[in-house]
């Protein structure tokens, strides 16, 4: 099995960021968004990655990525969750679907993202998860006030995740940006 950093929202942002920055300390990579094209065009310039074009909100979409990922002959030796989206507006005006479907993406998916690849983390004696969530983890927001939750989430499990795995040689962070292009 090879060895690779799987990055989740990797066609804008961090994602794109994080990818280049692996790229050059040598990791082979599988990116994985919705945007097949800047993901086939990112991975053809980094040269030492391969794209999944996939919408994690939808139901099994993790277990499909992961099912790709050893079907490539790929082990997950770290886990970069990145994917999310937030929505602004009064919580009571806001699409309730759309609302669910951002808890489902930024908790949900990134939890099973997490307990897929642990099991293997902890046998293996190494690896690593870095969980983005956002300086709205640490304050309510009104007018985002799912969005503020699901942050708080991400950084409460990241933080519990972090001194499970730690005596098993398992790092685990938590990345908390402010607004970013």
């Amino acid at each position: 099995m090879k060895k690779v950093a799987l990055i989740t929202g990797a066609s804008a942002g961090l994602g794109v960021e994080f990818a280049r920055q692996l790229s050059k300390r040598g990791h082979r990579l599988v990116l994985a968004a919705r945007r097949k094209d800047r993901l086939d065009e990112l991975a053809k310039a980094l040269g030492n990655a391969r794209a999944v074009a996939i919408d994690l909100s939808k139901a099994n979409a993790a277990a499909e990525l992961l099912a790709d990922v050893e079907a490539a002959g790929e082990q997950v030796d770290l886990l970069i969750n990145n994917a999310g989206f937030g929505l602004i507006g009064r919580f009571a005006e806001l699409d309730a679907m759309r609302e669910r479907q951002m808890i489902d993406l930024n908790v949900g998916v990134l939890m099973d993202l997490c307990r897929a690849v642990t099991p293997q983390m902890i046998k293996r004696k190494g690896g690593g998860i870095i969980n983005v969530a956002s300086t709205a983890a640490f304050q309510p927001g009104p007018n985002m006030a799912v969005y503020c939750a699901t942050k708080a989430f991400v950084l409460s499990f990241t933080e519990a995740l972090h001194e499970e795995l730690k005596p098993h040689g398992v790092k685990v962070s938590c990345l908390c940006p402010g607004p970013t292009r």
